[in-house]
């Protein structure tokens, strides 16, 4: 359902990007989503774009985001909105994908 909305939105020839939020732990979903600078935390030894800036204008499918805990959505909400988010780590916002 989610392909055939986007498929038949202004944004057919962006990307379309689905991620089971409820197959992964949270803290490793907020980094896909929202991505993280290097030295962000133990391990990130390079920059990783969110799935958010690498929809760059098409859609971002949230599959089971009612999985997670209440914290996950509201945290995601301003993304899915388009607004800029920061990245894991860092201060200046990335402009998001938008919903359809």
């Amino acid at each position: 359902m989610a392909k055939a909305l986007h498929a038949n939105s202004r944004r057919y020839d962006k990307a379309f990007i689905s991620i089971n939020c409820g197959a992964l732990p949270e803290t490793l979903l907020e980094s896909e989503l929202f991505g993280y600078i290097k030295g962000a935390f133990t391990g990130a030894s390079s920059d990783k774009r969110g799935l958010f800036q690498a929809a760059d204008g098409g859609t971002v499918f949230l599959d089971e985001i009612g999985l997670t805990s209440s914290a996950l959505p509201n945290a995601a909400s301003p993304g899915a909105a388009g607004a800029r988010v920061p990245p894991g780590g860092g201060h200046a916002g990335c402009q998001s994908g938008r919903p359809v």
